[in-house]
């Protein structure tokens, strides 16, 4: 192996054999290599493209390239993360004899999209993805195409966008894939003609058939016979070219319409008003992108600025229908945040509530219920670590209900929730007659009277938690859906212990520690009182109150930005922590206290270190537990790291 350049905080693919490529682990192919599923030391699974011999690559262009494409990051272009590549000796046959001959196999790897590409989701109007999935799918696209034309990097034309190069994660996101590997071998493609084949039969321009001419229409006219195919289907758009524009976009209305009226979810009038707008926009602007003459074709400029133009008006008409609008969110050891909308569930009465700010975490919950679900309210923080409070939404009903009030801890999730729907008293459409909170501590509820129709919403992915909510009420909540953050596990610490008696005051933090980064200790037969300081996950510093009481001496541990507190040992009595000993990467402070009586170890894993604590406490800390984040490994390389693109490099 050569040289090692540094990377990101993240494992990344450092080392691939390439003689263990199975057709077990194929995903897809193309006009470039084939690609293959793998997974890295961390877990962490990628798409592996292995490229094709080329034996005419221009090593020293290709790297160039490569690093200029591994700086486009966008949220619908999918993520070229890495590159590897070795040279080996192979025997040969050459002019009738066999010869070593230096042979390159080079792979690129990009982030991994589970759900696959479109071209596996695409049906006509009766079935398959509802119309506000179908919408946010081609405004994705187009903005992701629109980056590639227009963002901060040379412009770069796809050249062969078509349903199997576009890959949807595990929100039906959609990111483009294969983009800028024309220009990864050294063709120079824009705004002229090629002798080279390029792009796939269906999705290629007129001009570009009869003349090989390519300007950045060709992406245009792909990119219209995609929304199409969105909107219609595959079987559908074949009947295009036998109408008039106007009777194809009857047919297409007509169709949709049958399911915006009879088809769940149930939809107020107001929101079919919106959804034919979003219809009439989105099949209007295909048939423009599919124009024969290239000039009569939109710029991709153009037609992004129209779907910012109709959301405007969406947003007057029908905000339900429209996703939430989430802060662009740098990169962290987190990695980046994307909050899901999901839902709705309930009735079609009531007025729409949503909130303003995309939220990172539930904090608390107040659930109003007598004979059905009156009201909702509740509280989260954003990215930023700001807290919002919210509502409550609704009213009390024809009889006043009871408030029940959830406020959660900080290591605790909402994961699941489920409940029933069923008319109720002035009320025959439906509104919520029950809830039940499920979290990964406990159950709450269920709130109301369990009568009706059942649901339940439990998280896809482990790691996913809901962290907000919006609605339709009137004097009840009329019905209401969620928003999910998929990184739980990304911002989840590990709650150990406590130990010690059950006397006292219990103590806790409100917001989920990060790191630790300082501990004051007031000791002398006993442990009299702990207090601390960290950060959490948005960077933001928190102190604690002195837990215990007054009197012993005082010792405070500040750490330094490359010290951890990695194990956490002490002894306890009747009802009272005695001593306490802090050990770091670096050292060991203490024992704190007088050792006697029960001593006890925190259990702590590889590479996680202590970063807060919980208790309880009088005249003495009488117990204490910690909190523990298993990402240590992940803060001492930012200590260190400051560069936002790295490369591993690897010849043989």
């Amino acid at each position: 192996m050569a040289d090692k350049i540094q990377h990101s905080t993240d494992a990344m693919p450092t080392d691939l054999k390439f003689s263990n490529f199975s057709e077990e682990h194929q995903i897809g192919h193309g006009g470039y290599g084939i690609v293959y599923k793998g997974v890295l030391e961390n877990g962490k699974e990628i798409a592996v493209k292995k490229l094709h011999d080329i034996a005419s690559l221009d090593d020293v262009k290709f790297m160039n390239e490569f690093i200029n494409l591994m700086s486009v990051q966008h949220q619908n272009i999918v993520q070229l993360v890495g590159y590897c590549y070795e040279t080996r000796r192979k025997l040969v046959l050459h002019n009738n004899k066999f010869v070593l001959a230096h042979v390159e196999e080079r792979a690129l790897c990009f982030e991994y999209l589970e759900r696959g590409s479109l071209d596996k989701y695409l049906s006509d109007e009766s079935s398959g993805f509802d119309w506000c999935t179908r919408y946010k799918i081609i405004k994705g696209i187009c903005e992701g195409v629109n980056y590639l034309h227009n963002g901060p990097q040379d412009r770069i034309l796809h050249l062969d966008l078509k349903p199997s190069n576009i890959l949807l994660d595990k929100y039906n996101v959609p990111k483009i894939a294969d983009f800028g590997l024309s220009r990864l071998f050294g063709e120079t493609l824009s705004h002229h003609t090629t002798k080279r084949s390029i792009g796939t039969v269906g999705y290629m321009p007129p001009e570009y058939i009869d003349k090989c001419h390519i300007t950045e229409k060709f992406d245009i006219f792909s990119l219209g016979v995609i929304i199409i195919e969105i909107v219609t289907g595959p079987k559908e758009r074949s009947k295009r070219p036998d109408m008039s524009s106007q009777q194809f976009i009857e047919l297409v209305h007509k169709n949709w319409n049958n399911r915006f009226q009879q088809g769940i979810p149930m939809y107020t009038s107001e929101e079919v008003c919106g959804l034919q707008l979003q219809l009439k926009t989105c099949i209007e602007m295909g048939l423009q992108c599919v124009e024969a003459e290239r000039l009569k074709r939109p710029t991709i400029a153009e037609v992004v600025s129209r779907l910012n133009k109709l959301d405007a008006m969406i947003q007057k008409i029908s905000p339900s229908l429209l996703p939430p609008k989430l802060p662009v969110v740098p990169a962290s050891a987190r990695g980046q945040v994307r909050i899901a909308k999901i839902g709705q569930w309930g009735g079609i009465g009531g007025n729409y509530r949503d909130i303003e700010v995309a939220p990172c975490r539930l904090k608390s919950l107040i659930i109003g219920s007598g004979g059905a679900i009156y009201s909702i309210g509740f509280s989260y923080y954003d990215d930023n670590g700001k807290q919002h409070k919210v509502g409550p939404w609704g009213g009390h009903g024809a009889n006043k209900g009871v408030d029940h009030t959830i406020h959660l801890g900080p290591s605790e999730y909402l994961i699941e929730i489920s409940g029933t729907v069923g008319p109720f008293t002035y009320a025959p459409h439906g509104v919520i007659t029950s809830l039940t909170l499920v979290t990964t501590i406990r159950t709450y509820g269920p709130y109301g009277e369990l009568v009706g129709n059942p649901f339940h919403i439990p998280m896809q992915n482990k790691g996913g938690s809901i962290v907000g909510f919006f609605a339709r009420v009137g004097w009840y909540v009329d019905a209401f859906g969620i928003y999910v953050n998929p990184n739980l596990g990304a911002t989840q610490e590990d709650e150990i212990g406590p130990w010690g008696g059950n006397r006292g005051e219990a103590h806790d933090i409100d917001v989920a520690p990060r790191r630790l980064q300082s501990v004051t200790i007031c000791s002398h037969d006993y442990v009299n009182s702990l207090a601390f300081s960290y950060s959490d996950w948005s960077g933001h510093h928190h102190t604690t109150e002195p837990w215990g009481g007054l009197g012993g001496d005082t010792h405070t541990v500040e750490f330094g930005p490359s010290e951890f507190l990695t194990g956490f040992s002490g002894t306890t009595g009747h009802n009272v922590v005695t001593s306490l000993t802090l050990i770091t990467n670096a050292r060991s402070y203490g024992p704190f206290g007088q050792v006697g009586g029960t001593p006890f170890q925190v259990p702590m894993r590889n590479n996680a270190s202590i970063v807060g604590f919980f208790g309880r406490a009088d005249q003495y800390l009488n117990a204490i537990g910690v909190y523990a984040n298993p990402e240590q490994e992940k803060i001492e390389q930012e200590v260190y790291i400051t560069a936002n693109i790295y490369l591993y490099h690897y010849k043989n």
